[in-house]
């Protein structure tokens, strides 16, 4: 089983108030320096390479929060002879805040710089409450289940095994949990429950986008 994600320990300064993933296909995003048209200082453009992978240029250095070229035609190929398939590219930054018509995001996470990109048809923003809800599942080491916010804990689990949730509300640092419909869980752990997913702006949970099998 491959899994495709975020770890609790990918974001050591601000968790941003969510993402914006960007569409990838023959384009030029432009990148501004302040949430204004007349501060372009460059644009990234995006193309497809000659093996089918995809190439992100820029001037700038570009450390997002993703950016996957997805694979080549012939791993394509290779994957789906063993049964798998080919892994699309992705490009996200994170953001820091909406002004306006335009997002601040991450450009480099490393160097913590950042830029602001322009709303249009090609970028896509969601808030983390969207993204915990769009993701394959969520899990946590240890486990924590409440039966409310700040309720009674209904269960502490500090086990290796991997348990699987689904998000259904989030509401602040609490999310509202059930169990995966793919899995089977211990007997101790209830069905549905509520967990914190962070404090303040520590990640406490490790999200799964997709998983391969």
């Amino acid at each position: 089983m491959i899994c495709v994600g975020l770890g609790a320990n990918d974001f050591s300064k601000t968790l941003g108030i969510g993402f914006l993933n960007i569409a990838v296909y023959e384009l030029k995003l432009p990148i501004y320096k302040k949430p204004d048209s007349k501060t372009k200082i460059d644009e990234v453009k995006i193309r497809r390479s000659s093996d089918g992978s995809w190439l992100f240029e820029s001037n700038l250095v570009l450390k997002p929060a993703v950016i996957f070229a997805g694979s080549t035609d012939k791993e394509g190929r290779k994957n789906e002879a063993s049964g798998l398939i080919a892994f699309h590219p992705k490009f996200r930054f994170r953001v820091l805040s909406v002004e306006g018509d335009y997002f601040k995001v991450v450009i480099d996470e490393e160097k913590w710089k950042s830029a602001y990109i322009k709303k249009s048809k090609e970028v896509l923003y969601i808030t983390w409450a969207g993204f915990l809800k769009s993701v394959y599942c969520i899990e946590m080491k240890p486990l924590r289940i409440y039966d409310k916010i700040d309720g009674k804990m209904l269960v502490f689990l500090n086990s290796r095994r991997f348990y699987p949730f689904l998000v259904s509300k989030v509401q602040g640092d609490w999310a509202k949990i059930k169990q995966h419909p793919s899995y089977m869980y211990d007997k101790v752990i209830p069905k549905k429950g509520w967990v914190k997913w962070k404090e303040g702006e520590k990640l406490l949970v490790d999200v799964v986008e997709e998983v391969y099998e």
